[in-house]
C-alpha cells in the first residue's frame, strides 16, 4: 500500500506552477499604489524666499490620515519651531509658520496611508530671508513597520493553524475520528485565540502611529484608528475571528466559512486591497487560503505523529497520510499559482525582484518556500520510498524541518505585507526617497523654464532651461550617487555652426550642475554626455526649443478630463532601462479612468506644461513632475486625446507609450 502512494505522487504539476511564476512575471501588471508618498511641496525643496511663508503646503499622493499627520520645521541649529496641527483634507495638508521665520529651515513630515495604515517619513529643507548652507537632511521613504511585521506573522500563523487544522481534521483524519481513535486534535481554538490576539496588536499598532508615540495616546486615537480603511478592515478581521470561535464551540467545520472571511478582510487590508483591483484581492485571498490550508494541515500531520495519544502503525498512518500528499499537492499548486496573480499588481517588470527591498523579501519568501517543497519531496522518498515500509523517527525529522521553513515563509510574509511595494516606473515617489541630499542646493530657476529629461546609458540626465541659464540634473540607479559624477554637453543653437559650442557646466549640488548660457530662439540641440562609475554612462540628445510658449496647465487638465472619459483604449508601452536593456512592447484594452488613476503620474498636476510645436492637428507638450523627478513629452490630437507619450522616470526608465482609440482590432 506504501508502494501505490509513492507512485501516486505526481511532481510535474510543481514543475509546471514554478514554470508559470517565471513566464507570468514577465507580463506587465497594474501598478499599485498604497504607501504615502510626497509629489510636492510649497515651498519646494531648495527654495530661497527673500520673506517667510505663511504655510506649508504638502501634496502626497494618497489620502493620509489626519489625526497621524506630523510636521515639524528645525532650524539649521537643530532647534525646533512651535507651530500647529497641520489641517489635512485627503492627500493635502496645510501647516501654518510663524510670520518670523528667518534662516535655513528642515521640514519634517511624517503621514500614515489612509488605504494600508503604513508610515512614511521625509524631509526637504528651504531658507527664508537666507542663502545658508544646510546641514544633512535625512532622505524620505516609506519605513517597515517590525512590530506590524511580527504581528501579521502570528496572524497568518493563527490563521493556519485554525484553518488548516480544520481542514485536516475533516478531509485528513475523518477515517479515524469516526472511529474514535484516539489520534491529537488540531489546534484550532489556539490558531483562532492567536489570530484574535494579533489581530488587536495590529489595531493598536495602527492607533500608536497614528498618535506618534506612547501607550496612552495610542489608546485615545483607536477611534481614529477604526474610522481609516485600515482600521475598519482590522475590525472586520477580529469580528470574523470571533464569529468563527462562537461557531467552532458547537460545529467545528462550519468555522470555515468565517475563517476564510477573516482571510478576505486580511487580503483587503494589505496591498492587494489598494491596488484598486478586485482580482488582485480574490487572487490574495485564494493565494492566503492554500497557504493556511497546507502549512496548517502539515502542523497537524506534526503533531499527530509526534505526540498523538497512542502510538499510530503504518497500517493506520497509510491512508492518512496519502490524504495529505493529495490536499497539499492541490493547495501547493494553488498557493503558486495565486501568488504569481497577486505578484502581478505590485510589479513593473522582472529586475524590481532584485533592486527592491519589497522584490528582496518575496525572493526570500519564494526561497523558503521552495526548501519546504524539497524537504517535503524528500519526506515523500526517503520516509515512504516504494520498496520498503514507512519510516517513521525519519518522517518526523522532515515534518519538522518543512514545518519550520513555513513558519519562516509566513514570517517573510509578515514583513512582506508591511514592506513598501515596488513604484511603478511612471508612479511619483519622492526625490528625497532616492537619495540623501547634504545641501540646500541651488536656489529654484525662475522665469519661463522647460524641463526636459532622457537616458545617457543608465543614467537619468534632466535638463530645466531658463533664457539664461541650463541646469542639469544627473540620477543614478541607486539611491545614494557616488562621487565621481561627470558632465560635459555640446550645444548646436542657430547660427553656431555644425560642430556648436562645447559646454562645462559647474557642480551645483551632488547630482546637479549649472551654466550659464542665453538660449537662441528657435531649436538648441543639447548632447549631453554624462558618466558615475560603476554605471554605464553615455550621451542623450535633447533638443530645446526657445523661447516656450505660455505655462498652460488648463490644457494638461483638459487632456486629463478627456482621457477619464474614454470608455476604452488600446495602450501600447515600452519599458527600457539603459544599455542593454531589451523588453518587448506591452498591449492591453484598459478604460480612461483605470489608466489616469493608476497608471499616469499627471493626474494630480504637474510643472512647466508648455506646447513645444503643433503639426497637422497635433500638439507636443512637455512638462515635468519635480518632485518625482519624471518627465514628460506627449503628443495629443485636436480633441485633446494623447497619441504617444515619452517618459523618464529616475532612476534609469524610459517609458514610450502609443494609444489607439475605437474602433480598432485587438
Amino acid at each position: 500500500m506504501v508502494r501505490n502512494f509513492a507512485r501516486r505522487r505526481p511532481p510535474a504539476v510543481l514543475c509546471v506552477a514554478a514554470l508559470a511564476f517565471g513566464a507570468l512575471m514577465l507580463l506587465r501588471p497594474a501598478p499599485a499604489a498604497a504607501h504615502a508618498f510626497l509629489i510636492r511641496s510649497t515651498p519646494t525643496q531648495g527654495a530661497r524666499l527673500a520673506r517667510a511663508p505663511r504655510q506649508l503646503t504638502l501634496d502626497f499622493s494618497v489620502a493620509v490620515v489626519p489625526t497621524a499627520t506630523r510636521v515639524s520645521v528645525r532650524d539649521a541649529a537643530g532647534a525646533r519651531i512651535p507651530l500647529s496641527r497641520p489641517t489635512v483634507q485627503g492627500n493635502v495638508a496645510v501647516q501654518r509658520l510663524p510670520t518670523a521665520t528667518r534662516g535655513v529651515y528642515v521640514v519634517s513630515w511624517r503621514v500614515v496611508s489612509s488605504g494600508d495604515g503604513h508610515l512614511t517619513v521625509g524631509e526637504f529643507a528651504f531658507a527664508a530671508g537666507s542663502g545658508a548652507v544646510l546641514p544633512h537632511v535625512l532622505a524620505s521613504g516609506a519605513q517597515i513597520g517590525w512590530g506590524q511585521a511580527v504581528a501579521s506573522w502570528l496572524l497568518f500563523a493563527g490563521l493556519a493553524l485554525a484553518l488548516g487544522g480544520t481542514v485536516s481534521e475533516r478531509a485528513v483524519w475523518r477515517i479515524q475520528a469516526g472511529r474514535g481513535d484516539p489520534i491529537a486534535p488540531a489546534p484550532v481554538r489556539i490558531g483562532i485565540a492567536l489570530a484574535m490576539a494579533a489581530s488587536l496588536a495590529l489595531m493598536l499598532l495602527l492607533a500608536h502611529a497614528i498618535a506618534g508615540g506612547g501607550i496612552l495616546p495610542a489608546f485615545s486615537s483607536l477611534g481614529a484608528a477604526l474610522r481609516s480603511r485600515s482600521g475598519a478592515l482590522t475590525l472586520l478581521l477580529f469580528a470574523a475571528l470571533v464569529v468563527a470561535a462562537w461557531i467552532g464551540l458547537w460545529r467545528r467545520q462550519a468555522a470555515v466559512a468565517p475563517l476564510i472571511a477573516a482571510i478576505l478582510a486580511t487580503a483587503w487590508r494589505g496591498h492587494s486591497g489598494s491596488s484598486g483591483h478586485a482580482w488582485a484581492v480574490a487572487a490574495n485571498t485564494v493565494h492566503l487560503t492554500a497557504a493556511a490550508v497546507w502549512t496548517g494541515a502539515l502542523a497537524h500531520l506534526v503533531l499527530v505523529i509526534s505526540r498523538g495519544r497512542r502510538a499510530l502503525t503504518a497500517h493506520e498512518l497509510h491512508e492518512p497520510l496519502r490524504r495529505y500528499a493529495r490536499l497539499a499537492l492541490w493547495t501547493v499548486s494553488v498557493m503558486l499559482g495565486a501568488g504569481v496573480i497577486t505578484a502581478l499588481a505590485e510589479f513593473q517588470h522582472v529586475g524590481q525582484l532584485v533592486d527592491t527591498s519589497y522584490g528582496n523579501v518575496l525572493l526570500a519568501k519564494g526561497a523558503l518556500g521552495a526548501l519546504a517543497l524539497a524537504t517535503a519531496l524528500a519526506a515523500r522518498k526517503r520516509a515512504l520510498p516504494s520498496n520498503s515500509g514507512l519510516r517513521l523517527p525519519l518522517l518526523r525529522r522532515l515534518t519538522r524541518g518543512e514545518l519550520g521553513l513555513l513558519a519562516g515563509v509566513l514570517l517573510a510574509a509578515g514583513v512582506l505585507a508591511n514592506t513598501a511595494p515596488p513604484q511603478p516606473a511612471v508612479a511619483a515617489s519622492p526625490a528625497a526617497a532616492r537619495r540623501a541630499r547634504a545641501l540646500l542646493g541651488p536656489p529654484p530657476v525662475t522665469g519661463p523654464t522647460l524641463q526636459l529629461a532622457d537616458l545617457a546609458g543608465q543614467l537619468v540626465v534632466g535638463v530645466t532651461a531658463t533664457s539664461e541659464e541650463l541646469r542639469f540634473a544627473v540620477l543614478p540607479p541607486t539611491e545614494t550617487p557616488g562621487p565621481g559624477i561627470r558632465l560635459t554637453a555640446n550645444a548646436v543653437a542657430p547660427g553656431t555652426g555644425p560642430a556648436g559650442v562645447d559646454l562645462f557646466p559647474r557642480p551645483c549640488g551632488t547630482t546637479c550642475f549649472t551654466l550659464h548660457y542665453a538660449l537662441r530662439r528657435g531649436i538648441t540641440a543639447l548632447t549631453v554626455t554624462a558618466s558615475d562609475p560603476p554605471w554605464k554612462g553615455g550621451s542623450a540628445r535633447i533638443e530645446i526649443p526657445w523661447p516656450p510658449g505660455p505655462n498652460q496647465p488648463a490644457l494638461l487638465a483638459r487632456v486629463t478630463q478627456t482621457m477619464r472619459a474614454i470608455p476604452r483604449l488600446a495602450l501600447t508601452e515600452t519599458v527600457t532601462s539603459g544599455p542593454g536593456s531589451h523588453v518587448l512592447p506591452d498591449h492591453t484594452i484598459v478604460s480612461g479612468q483605470d489608466l489616469i488613476s493608476q497608471v499616469e503620474a499627471y493626474a494630480a498636476g504637474a510643472s512647466d506644461v508648455h506646447i513645444l510645436r503643433r503639426h497637422d492637428g497635433q500638439t507636443e507638450l512637455a512638462f515635468a513632475l519635480p518632485a518625482s523627478e519624471i518627465w514628460y513629452r506627449m503628443t495629443i490630437d485636436s480633441h485633446d486625446r494623447v497619441l504617444r507619450e515619452t517618459i523618464v522616470d529616475a532612476p534609469a526608465h524610459l517609458i514610450r507609450n502609443s494609444f489607439r482609440y475605437p474602433p480598432f482590432r485587438r
